[in-house]
């Protein structure tokens, strides 16, 4: 998580001296909607020191007062891991006293991931060769939290192979095949691997083949919402995606359930999108035009592009969003439109419908 949000529009949080609430990090992940939070707490177990409950649970209480307030905390550690520390973050993340998630990236946890960031690597370690170690594999076991699942999928050498919006769609496969894996087929782990022109999904849990699940005409109750999703898969991508479900045996062995996704080409003419969608988050913003022509400027513009969709979350400096919005009509072709979602029974939304200007949709949400 850590690198996943650094890597995605991650900002530090004030500087030296000033109250952090226990918050040195924070952006926005990849697949949520909500702020994580990330706490540096250094620790060297060669000396002996470790990361107590206690420690965890004061650092989540500082969290409580941090603005805006936080969906995902993460406390990354140079202590090494500790089976009774990850025990505390899950009792946390389910205290509703805690309004977040809690998780714990050890010096472990680090190490291990920052072999899969090439880039880092070669900035930090200059004597490590990054291609020996990149393999785009992961295990998790029904206790990895949802961070170490995002950073996966994060990695250069899965982007390289998953391009958007395949990506998207795999991640939500991976979770319904890995929920169905640990819930109903009693697996110890579940493990994903991308490759150039094929994506694995395994596991250790009970002889089952997902694949062999209809389609159900609703989605209501328990247990149809994955059949649903993988059956939306298959009907979608059935022209240039083969998949099929094997189950393996070994020797001394309950067996591994493997079901594998096969391109027949590459995967980028499955993967053109025809719109181009964006937030913006108003406090990591300079306040002026010149702040307002980056935002529009950093639009991609190409040709494929037929709707920029803009979902504004909260109304602030109407004379800025108003800016915005001109600066991206003045630079949208003649096939090209934009598309606004704004807060109900707003300023904005009566502001907006004074606009005259046939390229743009305002709606309320």
């Amino acid at each position: 998580m850590v690198g996943n949000l650094v890597g995605q529009h991650g900002s530090k949080n004030g500087r030296v001296g000033q109250p952090q609430f226990g918050v040195d990090i924070f952006g926005r992940p990849l697949y949520s909607t909500s702020v994580a939070g990330v706490q540096c707490k250094d620790k060297d177990g060669r000396l002996g020191s470790s990361l107590t409950a206690k420690e965890l649970t004061a650092e989540c209480k500082k969290v409580l007062n941090f603005t805006p307030q936080l969906g995902s905390f993460t406390l990354a550690t140079t202590a090494p891991r500790d089976q009774a520390i990850q025990s505390k973050a899950r009792q946390l993340s389910e205290d509703a006293f805690f309004p977040f998630s809690v998780q714990v990236w050890s010096w472990d946890d680090i190490e291990a991931e920052v072999l899969y960031r090439p880039r880092i690597l070669e900035h930090f370690y200059r004597n490590i060769s990054p291609q020996a170690t990149i393999v785009p594999t992961i295990k998790l076991s029904r206790f990895t939290t949802k961070d170490f699942f995002i950073a996966y999928f994060t990695r250069p050498a899965v982007e390289d192979r998953l391009p958007e919006p395949l990506k998207t769609l795999f991640v939500s496969l991976a979770y319904e095949l890995g929920d169905n894996a640990y819930r109903h087929g009693g697996a110890s782990y579940f493990k994903i691997r991308v490759d150039d022109n094929r994506v694995l999904f395994s596991d250790d849990g009970i002889e089952f083949d997902p694949l062999s699940l209809e389609a159900p005409d609703t989605t209501n109750g328990p247990g149809k919402v994955g059949s649903c999703v993988i059956n939306s898969f298959l009907k979608e991508y059935a022209d240039s995606v083969s998949v099929s479900y094997r189950h393996e045996t070994a020797f001394n062995s309950p067996g591994t359930n493997v079901i594998e996704f096969r391109f027949d080409g590459p995967l980028l003419p499955y993967t053109v999108e025809n719109y181009y969608e964006f937030t913006v988050d108003w406090g990591s913003l300079p306040f002026g035009s010149d702040a307002a022509e980056q935002i529009a400027d950093a639009i991609p513009l190409t040709s494929t592009i037929h709707e920029i969709v803009w979902n504004i979350t909260e109304e602030w400096a109407l004379s800025l969003i108003v800016h915005i919005i001109q600066r991206i009509l003045s630079r949208l072709a003649s096939h090209q439109r934009l598309l606004i979602y704004v807060p109900r029974n707003g300023m904005l939304a009566r502001v907006l419908g004074r606009f005259s200007d046939e390229k743009l949709t305002v709606l309320p949400r």
